[in-house]
């Protein structure tokens, strides 16, 4: 009787560790994804600080504050934004996996 007790343990043992390795499967895969929106955003940032710049170095009559330069701006604060909260979810996320 106690021999089918520990057989009954070690059978739900196996299905838990089967579900928490799927699991952490499911969450390093999510990690990844993360990490490729995060890359994918600075380089959305780099190009859009890149445009604001070039845009500063006019001169004279070009050199206009036009809704487009306020555009960028606000995209910059944005995308700097979503970067903040990318970073925490993957420090998060790195988290549950340890």
């Amino acid at each position: 009787q106690r021999l089918d007790h520990v057989k009954n343990w070690k059978g739900e043992l196996e299905v838990k560790r089967s579900e928490l390795e799927k699991e952490i499967d499911a969450t390093e895969s999510y990690l990844v994804r993360i990490e490729k929106r995060l890359q994918s955003l600075q380089d959305n940032l780099h190009i859009t600080q890149t445009t604001l710049a070039n845009r500063e170095k006019r001169y004279d009559i070009d050199l206009v504050h036009d809704d487009v330069q306020k555009d960028l701006i606000m995209e910059i604060s944005a995308i700097q934004g979503a970067i903040t909260l990318l970073t925490r979810t993957i420090e998060q996320t790195k988290e549950q996996l340890r």
